[in-house]
């Protein structure tokens, strides 16, 4: 679910928030990172967005391996570069492996090394009762994590 996706980048970005204080752009970018692998779908936050987008890649194929972080983190980086905009590129990195190690343990999971054909994979039916447990557990530590 997208939402776990969002609430696993919050939750990164408070634990980073001493290393990024002062820097709301990098909080962003964790959450562009934890967002945008599922930019492949057409039904998730981003792919309703850009469907054209959607349409062209295969759902959790390149934009879900190591090879496709690296491309979107060069083109961000590029972007910065161009614009002036100076904030920590590895804010968008950690958000992005999240969204990876979290598709990991689903029972879809991902595969790293795309076009390598290794899957990896876990016990999580996305959108099941599980999914929704855990989901509940992260926002109880984030709200604690804000609150206390």
């Amino acid at each position: 679910m997208g939402l776990t996706h969002v609430l696993v980048g919050l939750i990164i970005a408070l634990i980073g928030k001493g290393y990024w204080a002062g820097d709301s752009l990098a909080i962003a970018m964790v959450m562009l990172g934890a967002l945008l692998p599922d930019i492949d779908s057409e039904n998730s936050l981003l792919g309703r967005k850009v469907k054209a987008v959607a349409r062209l890649l295969e759902h959790r194929g390149f934009t879900h391996s190591l090879a496709g972080m690296l491309v979107f983190v060069a083109l961000i980086q590029a972007a910065l570069y161009v614009t002036g905009i100076q904030t920590s590129i590895a804010a968008f990195m950690y958000g992005y492996l999240s969204h990876l190690a979290i598709d990991a343990l689903t029972v879809k999971g991902i595969e790293p090394f795309y076009p390598l054909k290794i899957r990896i994979q876990g016990p999580i039916e996305t959108n099941s009762i599980y999914e929704k447990l855990i989901f509940t557990m992260l926002l109880t530590i984030a709200v604690k994590m804000v609150y206390f």
